[in-house]
């Protein structure tokens, strides 16, 4: 058994049957289609000697891989962005772009909010203008070749403006409740020496 293994899975055989290829080395080569086998048989002009063999070819087709982006995409609400495909040394006959929400996919044309453009034979790219808090999620970039489809896979994630807020916010919180707790307990020690105050001039009376 022979296996052929094929990256990208462009495979050019030529079977002639009942048909002979003269060589320069004084050699012929033919093919003969056998129930889904072949028979290589082969003959020496010199030494005028033929031999065959059966052949089993079993042929794994492979597309190319697109190459997208492992880690998440951030921007924030309102900004846009940018994702990119790539497909190395083979081109696509056409890219589609998609994204995936529960099992439902949800095609993108280039109209409006969704901008795509393919840069180079090789190179795809889906521009997101104005990104809202519903444009989170897995996207795809889907490459057609003669032999099937491949895709590639990105994670955009939307972050409002308030997150990188977030830090100093907490920070101004705690700065405002430990003001507060130091102005409400000067105001009890103001009113306690008060009323400390008002009890050693009652006492002083009461002697007099």
């Amino acid at each position: 058994m022979f296996q052929f293994f094929f990256q990208p899975a462009f495979v050019f055989l030529m079977f002639i049957p009942n048909c002979s290829i003269i060589t320069p080395e004084s050699k012929f080569l033919a093919f003969y289609k056998y129930i889904s086998k072949y028979v290589l048989s082969y003959c020496n002009t010199v030494i005028k000697t033929c031999s065959s063999h059966l052949m089993i070819f079993s042929y794994f087709f492979l597309v190319p891989k697109i190459e997208g982006k492992e880690k998440p995409i951030v921007s924030y609400e309102g900004d846009t962005a940018v994702m990119i495909c790539k497909s190395f040394g083979y081109t696509p006959i056409a890219w589609t772009w998609y994204m995936t929400n529960g099992s439902e996919q949800v095609r993108f044309p280039s109209v409006g909010q969704y901008v795509i453009h393919r840069i180079s034979a090789n190179v795809t790219h889906m521009k997101i203008l104005k990104l809202t808090k519903e444009d989170n999620g897995v996207y795809w970039c889907e490459a057609a070749f003669e032999l099937g489809k491949s895709k590639g896979k990105l994670k955009l994630k939307v972050l409002s403006f308030m997150v990188p807020l977030k830090p100093f916010l907490a920070i101004v919180a705690e700065v405002v409740i430990l003001v507060t707790i130091i102005f409400l307990y000067e105001m009890y020690s103001k009113k306690k020496e008060k009323s400390a105050e008002a009890e050693k001039e009652f006492d002083q009376i009461e002697q007099l």
